[in-house]
């Protein structure tokens, strides 16, 4: 990810409410396809190399909109947004966070007809991610070709607003359907290594599930590595014991005896 740079913009304090400012009607704006914004491990956005700080109500519209490939309407981003406040308060709240962004030379939002969008052309991690994820589960696109460090990240992890646990889900389950596949993938090229960083990855991120774990598994015997494949099965069926009161099923056990 970029690093930190002098140039920072810093957008005016935090808003919640509409306050005294009078913002003009909004319009298509030209898009700055420079900037760069990441949902994947906590918050950025980017110019270049240059850091961008807008305050915290400014990244949670850019990030609503970010998951929203096909827009969405002002009133439905401040209900999600402003729930808690007045119809006429919370689109108030919209308007002068689409004012504060304009006026720190940040043309990222769209606000033409009275939807939100944000251009396809900016980079956003989330998109380049499910574009790949897909690809990998369509067969399109080669799991060689793949930076691991793409499906290494949740959606803002350290975010805890209610709107976002429905795409949190949904990403965590491509992401680790993708890794699956791609370990599944190497170990068919003859990638053993790489396959057994993906299953790593996949594991990490949901211990209990069975599925990365077969994979792992499958991917420490394509090693020969039947010492490690073991000792993770054994170490799997005790964490499934104890939080769970469950056993690996007949298929896994049955794997790790052939291997």
């Amino acid at each position: 990810m970029p690093g930190q740079s002098a140039a920072r913009v810093a957008v005016d304090a935090d808003v919640g409410v509409t306050g005294s400012v009078t913002p003009t009607r909004a319009s298509a704006l030209p898009v700055d396809a420079n900037l760069q914004v990441r949902l994947l491990g906590g918050f950025a956005l980017h110019r270049g190399d240059a850091a961008l700080s807008i305050p915290a109500a400014g990244r949670r519209l850019v990030a609503l909109v970010a998951l929203r490939d096909r827009g969405v309407s002002r009133v439905q981003a401040a209900g999600v947004l402003w729930g808690e406040s007045s119809d006429e308060r919370a689109c108030g709240s919209v308007r002068t966070v689409l004012w504060a962004l304009r006026k720190g030379g940040i043309n990222i939002i769209d606000a033409a007809g009275g939807t939100l969008t944000l251009a396809r052309d900016i980079d956003v991690d989330v998109r380049v991610m499910t574009s790949v994820a897909n690809g990998l589960l369509a067969g399109q696109v080669r799991a060689q070709d793949v930076n691991l460090e793409l499906f290494a990240e949740d959606l803002l992890p350290d975010w805890y607003d209610e709107w976002l646990a429905s795409d949190r889900e949904r990403l965590r389950q491509l992401r680790l359907n993708a890794l699956e596949a791609m370990s599944a993938s190497l170990v068919s090229a003859g990638q053993v290594h790489a396959a057994v960083q993906a299953a790593l990855c996949a594991v990490a991120s949901e211990p209990l599930r069975e599925s990365a774990n077969r994979v792992l598994i499958e991917a420490y015997l394509a090693e020969g590595n039947r010492a490690d494949a073991l000792r993770h099965f054994r170490s799997f069926a005790q964490l499934l014991s104890r939080e769970l009161g469950l056993r690996p099923t007949q298929p896994l056990v049955d794997l790790v005896r052939a291997g």
